[in-house]
């Protein structure tokens, strides 16, 4: 009976410790989407001679979440995911997104 009574103390006073040294952390979380669909026409990817598209059979997006974490109004850490339906990606851009 006394070594519960030592536990239960114990796990009381650490539990209070915890909960003054935690501070609140938000986390915020944006999504958005958009359609990147190209003109009609343009040159498919892939093909050793110059193919043009008929028409759209399905849109292509682009999907994004960001994430941010906050304590006390400033920005812990924060991540953005981008799902684009593309083949490929030119270096340009992915360099000049990495950068931000």
């Amino acid at each position: 009976m006394k070594r519960f009574f030592v536990f239960a103390l114990l796990f009381c006073m650490t539990t209070r410790l915890i909960a003054q040294i935690a501070t609140p952390t938000t986390l915020h979380i944006g999504t958005t989407q958009g359609d990147i669909t190209p003109p009609k026409n343009v040159p498919l990817m892939g093909q050793f001679n110059l193919r043009l598209s008929q028409g759209v059979e399905t849109s292509l997006t682009v999907n994004v979440v960001a994430l941010e974490s906050t304590c006390d109004g400033k920005q812990l850490d924060a991540a953005i995911f981008v799902s684009l339906d593309l083949a490929s990606v030119e270096v340009e851009i992915y360099d000049r997104l990495n950068k931000k």
